[in-house]
């Protein structure tokens, strides 16, 4: 969501230069888009694989950086356990019986010391997402639901769609990910893709069908990008198209379609 501004920003230390000099020296991004990074604001629902790797991804980048007022403010109510391990790689050994949101957030500070976070150890309805989303020192610029259940999702939906604000969302299951992203209205939400009578064949619990490492992480990697895509201005069509890639064939696809505007989540009516 970045924007012109008439002022420019200040240089790089030579710190913020070492670090993140690969990927400033890329033409769409620059000093400019770093500054961009780091000023923003981003909130996250869920901690487990798809929002840990994430969000470690965002925090490498720079994202929410208290020195450029920027902040992550992040949700999840679960503890660790040894279940997670093999596809939840910010956590260890070390880390079993812990608040995901804790650890997470001791581990991002460890990558990029000046990451403001703040980790919330609870469930979020969408009153308390609308709420982070509000909360200083900067308005939020993207939410990210990274959660695996309906009625967190749906409190996501809404909250961003009552807030204008962009959602990533990413879904993994078997050998599966899925990823999208809502800007704006005339963009469909994951209950556009998904409406209620599918929601059982297409939301399946990983602890009942299974799930890989792997593709947790590619499902991440996509849910960092489009993060990124959205605060550098790097916007295009297929930030809202359904991004699904199958591990186990080897097989990636990209779908397009408008909002619903019967969405029980998303629509006008809903607001």
């Amino acid at each position: 969501m970045r924007t012109d501004n008439p002022i420019s920003p200040p240089e790089l230390d030579d710190d913020a230069l070492e670090r993140f000099g690969r990927q400033v020296i890329l033409p769409d991004i620059g000093e400019a888009g770093q500054h961009s990074l780091a000023a923003a604001t981003v909130v996250l629902v869920g901690c487990g694989a798809l929002g840990s790797s994430t969000a470690m991804m965002l925090a490498a980048a720079g994202v929410g950086a208290k020195s450029q007022a920027g902040q992550m403010i992040l949700f999840d109510n679960d503890t660790i356990e040894a279940s997670n391990l093999h596809r939840q790689f910010a956590y260890d050994d070390h880390s079993v019986g812990m608040r995901k949101v804790m650890a997470l957030a001791e581990r991002m500070r460890a990558v990029f010391p000046d990451a403001d976070i703040d980790p919330r150890p609870f469930f979020a309805d969408s009153a308390q997402i609308q709420e982070a989303m509000l909360h200083k020192p900067a308005q939020t610029t993207v939410l990210i639901d990274a959660s695996d259940n309906i009625v967190a999702r749906a409190a996501t939906t809404r909250a961003a769609t009552a807030a204008r604000i962009p959602l990533v969302w990413g879904a993994v299951a078997g050998f599966e990910a899925r990823v999208s992203a809502r800007r704006h209205a005339a963009d469909p939400c994951f209950f556009c893709w998904f409406p209620d009578p599918a929601i059982p064949e297409h939301v399946a619990r990983c602890d009942v069908v299974g799930v890989i490492g792997p593709a947790a992480h590619l499902a991440a990697s996509w849910m960092a990008w489009r993060v990124m895509q959205l605060l550098l201005g790097l916007e295009d069509d297929s930030l809202s198209q359904l991004r699904v890639d199958d591990m186990r064939h080897g097989r990636s696809d990209q779908f397009a379609m408008a909002a619903r505007r019967d969405c029980l989540y998303c629509s006008a009516e809903s607001e």
